[in-house]
């Protein structure tokens, strides 16, 4: 193993992650959109489909982290070739017009349940090669991807397929320096049912209401917003490629400047960052609008913070590194706040339009973030 084996796995993934990730979920809700017709009915499927990954998450964590005592590197491989498989599932319906693009979206729904399940890397092994010190160029390598993903989608009508199997090639290419790395075991004291009894031990209650809240803010962040963009925009890949890959390079340095100060500020104020930037959102109404508040969003309210790559539209506890037990109980909590807010989208949408059903979980958002900062704080001084 070399220093530079996980920082340059790391890259590869999260650069198919960056280029297809995003995109991916807007043709899951193209395709049910298209198929009924209805927003809010699109809604409804999109959400439940998020819903189901989430489940996933739930169920096989624990099992993923049992394994760890065995090694972490197979778990990781398997995870990686999960995502692959995702990503190739996909492009699979989209070129051959015989396969339902429904059976895709559900079995990709599932293998990207298990790619977040089982990707982890022992603190051992992330310590020891230094991967946490991400370089500047990278970053903005990373975050231009989209702009590139999107311009490409533009070309033909084979372009979404060709772009998921880009980004399945760039995952399978990231196990090449994974398989370099030496393998570690670690020990979870835990049995299957215990884990999910220690959520709700008085010790563990605050962490885990903290992490459901945390999951529950950036899953809008994740699954609603973008699908609000991209309707703004007026259904542009392009445009959203643009539009998101300038919000990353805005961020990159503002947040390098203010996290130190912004940590330093009192958890009202914290709070008060992070959910005015959800109140702003039911404003806007073009592109200048959301690259202004998300720029707000992502360099003042430290995301980062709460388990997101805002990069990737990755959310994973303690950066994807397993430090102990508590990462497993993080995970699962998050997937659980996911998990809750995309049911309460998928009611919401069912009973009213779509414009309330926004509003409504807008506020929502913004109260988790608010009460998600209140409760880590809380927690950080016990």
């Amino acid at each position: 193993m070399t220093p530079t084996d996980r920082p340059l796995h790391r890259l590869l993934l999260r650069a198919s992650l960056s280029i297809a990730q995003l995109f991916a979920w807007i043709f899951v809700f193209q395709y049910f959109y298209f198929h009924s017709s209805s927003f809010e009915s699109a809604a409804v499927s999109f959400a439940l489909t998020y819903a189901l990954t989430q489940v996933i998450t739930i169920l096989f964590a624990p099992i993923a982290a049992m394994g760890l005592r065995h090694g972490y590197r197979g778990r990781m491989v398997f995870a990686v070739l999960m995502l692959a498989t995702a990503y190739g599932t996909m492009a699979f319906a989209l070129a051959n017009t015989a396969f339902s693009f429904g059976s895709a979206i559900a079995f990709f729904a599932i293998l990207i349940g298990l790619y977040r399940a089982f990707y982890w890397t022992p603190y051992s092994i992330a310590a020891r090669t230094n991967s946490g010190a991400r370089h500047t160029s990278w970053e903005y390598l990373l975050a231009f991807l989209p702009l590139i993903g999107g311009f490409f989608l533009q070309q033909n009508t084979g372009a979404p397929a060709t772009l998921l199997v880009i980004a399945a090639i760039l995952a399978l290419l990231s196990l090449v320096p994974l398989l370099s790395m030496r393998d570690a075991h670690e020990g979870f004291s835990w049995g299957y049912r215990e884990t999910f009894h220690q959520l709700f031990v008085s010790a563990h209650r605050r962490m885990t209401l903290s992490s459901i809240l945390h999951g529950a803010e950036i899953s809008i962040l994740l699954i609603v917003w973008p699908i609000i963009v991209f309707v703004i925009l007026g259904w542009s890949y392009a445009l959203l490629g643009i539009v998101m890959s300038f919000i990353y390079v805005l961020s990159i340095p503002i947040s390098g400047m203010i996290r130190r100060s912004a940590m330093m500020l009192s958890a009202p104020t914290r709070a008060l960052l992070a959910a005015s930037a959800w109140i702003m959102r039911l404003s806007v109404t073009g592109s200048v609008g959301v690259i202004l508040i998300d720029t707000y969003y992502f360099g003042g309210s430290n995301a980062p913070s709460r388990g997101l790559d805002m990069i990737t539209g990755e959310h994973a506890a303690d950066n994807t590194t397993y430090v102990d037990e508590y990462t497993v109980l993080k995970e699962i909590s998050m997937a659980m706040g996911r998990l809750i807010m995309a049911l309460i989208v998928a009611i919401l949408a069912s009973n009213m339009s779509v414009t309330y059903d926004f509003s409504i979980v807008f506020a929502l958002a913004a109260i988790a973030a608010a009460g998600g900062i209140f409760l880590s704080a809380k927690s950080a001084r016990l």
